[in-house]
């Protein structure tokens, strides 16, 4: 009982404030979000069903052969070995999401009254091949894995998006499902032959929560040692994450993630043997600017949310986004920010550019 998940020393002082920042965060975004909203309530459910009835697909010729060239071209690399990390970002980290996207819009075009069925289903199907081909096990871990196939499972099932039950999917996912799931994603005791037992299933799900991967609150107690010590960082973090695609050999200083920044630490300081460990979203703005940065993590992310409800609105692309995001912001909170922030880039990127290819007859879709 003297020591965290961390190998860290436990203090009850550290214990009762990460529970404050917590908390203050939660409070400072649901005001955040009330305001910024004025008491309007999103749901996706409605707004997909009634996009379903109203709007038309159009299917570009040109553009869905260039994508499917580009995916095709894409497959052999993969098969072959991607050398070049450049190449390897490119088709992992967007040309797959926006098959995602195509695939998504294409199946809801099947499912709504819409003409052209027996084209979008083919097309569908395609871009869904690429996308379980690029989205596996083999490529991605689960933080990019996760959001894309609960998704698609929301789109097949649109009932899950219906308010409280769609936050019960979501726990029982992370609660459960997750944790089992590493058995594949991690290949932790999974035995010769691939055969994974009942037994390990379960050990899985119960060893997660005493060991290293619920680590996000117990670095929080470590990160007020480590304030005490060094002081905050006053943006430098921030700055690091939000510069993430400049490369090291021009920015030799560029500082690590802060979930390695307190990895190192504990390697110092206690007896942590890796440097990759979470850092959740709350600790990493109070880490750089305090309990202003407590506020300023949870008005950016209302606004963000606030930005995504009113784009999926007019955007059935956005609106896929939203429910991704609905996903992939455990991740978020998860952290560390750095890689969090860098794998959502070109998610947002591939859901704009996927809103002109695939496009949708709607009043606004930038």
């Amino acid at each position: 009982m003297d020591y965290l998940v961390n190998t860290s020393s436990f203090s009850w002082a550290g214990a009762v404030y990460v529970n404050v920042i917590i908390f203050f965060f939660l409070v400072s975004y649901s005001v955040s979000y009330l305001w910024l909203s004025s008491g309007r309530t999103f749901i996706p459910y409605a707004h997909i069903a009634e996009q379903n009835n109203r709007e038309e697909v159009k299917v570009s010729f040109l553009k869905n052969t260039f994508v499917f060239a580009l995916l095709f071209v894409s497959a052999l690399f993969a098969f072959s070995g991607i050398q070049s990390s450049i190449i390897s970002l490119f088709v992992f980290k967007f040309l797959a999401l926006v098959a995602f996207f195509g695939a998504s819009v294409y199946f809801l075009g099947v499912r709504g009254n819409m003409a052209q069925k027996q084209i979008l289903l083919v097309l569908f199907v395609g871009l869904l091949i690429f996308v379980v081909f690029f989205k596996n096990p083999a490529f991605e871990r689960r933080n990019a894995l996760g959001p894309i196939y609960l998704t698609m499972v929301c789109l097949a099932v649109p009932v899950l998006l219906k308010g409280r039950l769609f936050l019960l999917f979501g726990a029982l996912v992370m609660l459960i499902a997750f944790p089992a799931a590493s058995l594949l994603t991690h290949q932790y005791g999974v035995l010769g032959g691939g055969s994974i037992s009942v037994e390990q299933i379960l050990g899985q799900i119960g060893g997660h929560y005493n060991d290293l991967h619920y680590d996000a609150w117990s670095n929080g107690v470590t990160m007020q040692e480590m304030i005490a010590e060094r002081g905050h960082t006053m943006g430098l973090q921030l700055l690091g994450a939000l510069l993430f695609f400049v490369p090291r050999s021009f920015w030799p200083d560029k500082p690590v993630s802060s979930g390695e920044m307190i990895g190192q630490y504990l390697m110092e300081n206690a007896s942590l043997w890796f440097s990759n460990v979470s850092f959740s979203l709350p600790f990493e703005f109070y880490l750089d600017f305090g309990v202003a940065g407590v506020c300023i993590a949870a008005f950016s992310l209302a606004c963000f949310v606030v930005f995504l409800e009113k784009r999926a609105g007019f955007c059935v692309v956005w609106n896929i986004l939203m429910i991704y995001f609905s996903f992939y912001i455990y991740f978020l909170m998860r952290g560390p920010f750095l890689p969090a922030f860098a794998y959502l880039v070109p998610v947002i990127f591939a859901c704009w550019i996927s809103g002109k290819i695939f496009t949708y007859r709607v009043k606004r879709c930038a």
